[in-house]
């Protein structure tokens, strides 16, 4: 049986290696197709360097190029490995970037919920003591209305001169027309002006 030369059994190696490498990326389905095909490319070189016409050695395989042949392929399922785990590491470093980017969405989307849930809470809290200031001055104002069309107008004029302007003119405004032009010309001319100017329902002043 003939032996094939040294450089065939070292082309044999890298084609061998590349086969190993080829299955190995099947199996971890993650390298990319540019690293096999480098691989595939160096066991072509190999074969071009050997070279046409070489001739073939009747000489059985000796131990040392039996563990360099071996070693060969060896070193190419080697490589891929590497190159696989690096791969493997590159995808485990950017799901952890995700993870926490995800992590740090979620807690910001909590803390604003929370200032939103809190804000509506001062919001409800805020309407609810408008409308009870508000249920509470209608009150006043019906209060007051109902006081000063009992009273005389020139006994009452006085302490509605008192109030506070925006306070006389709505009083003003929900009193019998005749009442209020009787109370209006009670009180200082420039003042009964002023408050007969901001109503809402026009009155003539009826002079005593």
């Amino acid at each position: 049986m003939r032996r094939p030369p040294f450089k065939i059994l070292m082309m044999g190696a890298s084609l061998m290696g590349a086969v190993g490498l080829v299955a190995y990326a099947g199996a971890q389905e993650v390298v990319p197709r540019a690293n096999i095909s480098a691989t595939a490319a160096a066991a072509a070189d190999a074969a071009k360097a050997a070279g046409p016409g070489t001739t073939t050695s009747t000489e059985p395989l000796t131990a040392v190029e039996t563990e360099r042949w071996c070693g060969a392929q060896a070193a190419g399922v080697r490589l891929l490995s590497d190159q696989v785990k690096r791969r493997n590491s590159q995808l485990d470093e950017r799901e952890q970037t995700l993870a926490i980017r995800e992590a740090a969405l979620i807690e910001a989307t909590a803390r604003l919920d929370k200032q939103l849930a809190a804000l509506e809470a001062a919001t409800v809290k805020v309407n609810a003591s408008l409308e009870e200031g508000a249920e509470e001055r209608e009150e006043r104002v019906i209060a007051l209305v109902k006081m000063v069309e009992s009273n005389r107008a020139g006994s009452i004029a006085p302490m509605v001169g008192e109030l506070e302007p925006e306070l006389a003119v709505e009083v003003l405004d929900r009193m019998n027309r005749t009442k209020a032009g009787k109370l209006l010309a009670e009180l200082p001319a420039k003042q009964a002006a002023s408050l007969a100017g901001r109503l809402t329902r026009p009155l003539t002043l009826v002079l005593q």
